[in-house]
């Protein structure tokens, strides 16, 4: 029995690694001869890439189990929730992340293809995909940090990276089917090369290298990344987008210690400024973790602080959530429910006021916007310019998805820049 013609749903949680190979996924089972589900149409096969960083994720992604469930529908659980905890649910088949790549052939011999083998043989790795305006490439999977309030290390193991020349041959496949922006993504990319020897800096030059790439963005990185001649080697190459996601999580070097980060707030106040003489006008948002034990409220105002001075475009942030097995959920001092609850929503307000004050400066200086867009919002064509501004533009007839738009910024508010096109 062929999987051709048969449907399939795939459901992501969690991190932008999950996204890009959910959508990886998707571009094989297509290719395999599957059709996406439409909506409120029961599919033959259900995936759910779940996610285990937080207990609310995990919760979530048990829901996403139980609500794939249907008559006649092939149940396939993978992600990282899997490999922290049993999946209890009856009936489903669990796909490790070491073998996510595989699930075309899974599903395969899930509805009786004789050529479909009982084991899974290969590694995720080259799983890679993209939204239909970006191309992602996950250039490594794995983590060798040791940071006391996390699990993602049990789920995703060591580092793994994938070869240089790889990478640069799948920017070649994107950019070929007309994608003009790389996302370089992975579990932790600063330790791209690790494993290997190589190096994350000649990477982007290699994908830089590539016809039809224009621009080329990072997933989150560490501060530590970005010290020395990176940002300057990144600079070069004319075509990496000035916008650093940081994984900051604290501004107090305290607080960083006690999650076995490595760096302080020095260190993080440091990489913002290598990166601004590199890239004169980057832009920084960053992931902050609210509430860890032992946080006092003095430490969550260098937090606070922090991100004032770093002038964080958006603000990621999320309560400390104990994983069972870490250390930092056997830590004295937890933090209470409602404080978390404060303080989220201290960072939620401050979030939007920074974001409101760099978008009405950006109208001021009528800043020249670089906009790739995405889809159409109402009267306004909407995408992000190279600083990752979310813009609107004003334009008479279509600019179709994919385009990249010069536009002046004209007023500014916390949706966004509105500008007009050049």
């Amino acid at each position: 029995m062929s999987i051709e013609g048969k449907t399939f749903t795939i459901c992501t949680l969690g991190c932008r690694v999950n996204i890009a190979e959910s959508r990886g996924i998707k571009e094989a089972l297509v290719a395999a001869g599957m059709r996406e589900a439409e909506e409120g149409e029961t599919p033959d096969l259900a995936i759910v890439n779940t996610c285990a960083v937080t207990a609310e994720s995990e919760r979530k992604s048990r829901q996403a189990i139980r609500r794939a469930y249907g008559d006649g529908v092939k149940v396939v659980v993978t992600g990282c929730m899997p490999e922290i905890h049993r999946v209890s649910e009856a009936g489903v088949t669990v796909v490790p992340n070491s073998v996510k790549s595989n699930i075309p052939h899974i599903a395969a011999g899930l509805f009786g293809s004789p050529d479909a083998a009982e084991e899974y043989f290969g590694c995720a790795l080259p799983v890679s995909g993209s939204d239909g305006v970006h191309g992602y490439i996950k250039i490594e999977d794995g983590c060798d940090n040791v940071c006391s309030y996390c699990v993602i290390k049990r789920a995703r193991g060591r580092v793994v990276s994938r070869p240089a020349a790889e990478i640069t041959e799948e920017a070649k496949r994107l950019a070929g089917a007309g994608f003009r922006e790389i996302v370089l993504t992975g579990i932790e990319v600063a330790s791209y090369g690790r494993d290997s020897g190589e190096s994350l800096a000649d990477v982007i030059a290699g994908v830089s290298g590539v016809e039809g790439v224009d621009r080329i963005r990072l997933g989150s990185v560490e501060p530590t990344l970005l010290r020395g001649d990176f940002p300057f080697r990144l600079a070069e190459t004319g075509k990496f987008s000035p916008w650093f996601h940081l994984s900051l999580q604290s501004g107090s070097s305290r607080v960083l210690a006690a999650m076995r980060r490595k760096y302080n707030r020095e260190m993080e106040l440091s990489a913002v400024e290598n990166v601004k003489k590199a890239f004169p006008g980057a832009s920084f948002s960053a992931d902050i973790i609210a509430g860890f034990p032992g946080e006092s409220d003095a430490e969550f105002e260098e937090t606070v602080s922090l991100c004032r001075e770093i002038q964080l475009l958006h603000i990621h942030a999320f309560p400390f959530s104990p994983r069972p097995g870490t250390e930092a959920a056997g830590m004295k001092e937890q933090i209470p429910a409602a404080v978390k609850k404060e303080r989220m929503k201290t960072l939620t307000a401050l979030d939007a006021e920074l974001k409101s004050g760099i978008y009405r400066e950006a109208a001021e200086r009528k800043a020249l916007l670089s906009v790739l867009v995405e889809q159409k919002k109402g009267e306004y064509f909407f995408g992000h310019s190279r600083e990752m501004y979310e813009t609107y533009i004003a334009a008479d007839g279509e600019i179709p998805a994919g385009g990249i738009v010069e536009a002046r910024a004209a007023s500014g508010d916390r949706r966004g820049v509105f500008a007009k096109p050049i």
